[in-house]
């Protein structure tokens, strides 16, 4: 389960720190502060996953969300800033032991 997530340079989020996710998490704010943003965040992550090109790290377009070039969801539309996501992930025991091996 996705216990955390960090955006840096993503449309109008320069740098969201460590945001905690929990099983129920609401998202508000005023108007253009980032919410649908991070949301496209997470729908861009489920299509890279789902993606069979490998020689693409961030499919940007595709079927859950549209997000053109670089340079449109870039933050400041600025291309020498660099896009990064961290995730902090917990997995569940039942998981864990499936890949005992990894410890």
């Amino acid at each position: 389960m996705l216990t955390q997530l960090r955006i840096i340079n993503f449309k109008s989020l320069a740098d969201t720190k460590n945001l905690d996710i929990r099983p129920l998490t609401f998202l508000v704010g005023p108007n253009s502060s980032g919410k649908s943003s991070l949301l496209q965040v997470l729908l861009a992550l489920r299509q890279t996953v789902d993606s069979l090109d490998t020689t693409n790290p961030f499919a940007a377009n595709d079927g859950w969300v549209k997000l053109g070039g670089y340079s449109d969801f870039i933050y400041r539309h600025q291309t020498r800033r660099k896009f990064e996501i961290h995730l902090q992930i917990t997995l569940a025991p039942s998981i864990l032991t499936v890949f005992s091996w990894l410890e």
